[in-house]
């Protein structure tokens, strides 16, 4: 969705507003998609979502921050197709053997939350909306 025009220039305008990535247009933060349990053609793909897939991923990671996108989950009567990817990315992400990867690989779990914070109190949602609203009458 956010790299489709118009919503691209909306999101990434508030990203540099914010200070903050925008997946897929990040200089700062890689985006890592392969831990999710379809194939391109959107079929059920359960070996992506594995403990051996997981470590391959942590074991392919380049200095610098990387986003692991995940869909953990267990809710077993979620109303999704994703439902049983969802249970296995949380067996994968609990297994002993990734905390252990993790650390063979000197990685660091971080998250978004501790990420830098804006610099300035942001006062711009008026701006921001009207540029989407041209954008979207474009």
């Amino acid at each position: 969705m956010h790299r489709t025009s118009p919503v691209t220039e909306v999101v990434r305008w508030w990203g540099r507003r914010l200070h903050i990535p925008v997946r897929h247009f990040s200089k700062r933060v890689r985006y890592c998609g392969d831990f999710y349990g379809a194939a391109a053609d959107g079929s059920p793909d359960l070996e992506r979502v594995s403990v051996d897939a997981l470590i391959r991923i942590i074991s392919s990671l380049q200095p610098g921050v990387t986003e692991v996108l995940c869909h953990a989950g267990d809710d077993l009567t979620l109303a999704t197709a994703y439902r049983e990817q969802r249970r296995l990315e949380v067996m994968a992400l609990t297994d002993p053997s990734i905390k252990r990867a993790i650390r063979e690989k000197e990685a660091k779990l971080v998250s978004f939350a501790t990420y830098p914070r804006p610099r300035k109190k942001i006062s711009w949602i008026d701006r921001a909306t009207k540029m989407f609203l041209r954008a979207v009458d474009a």
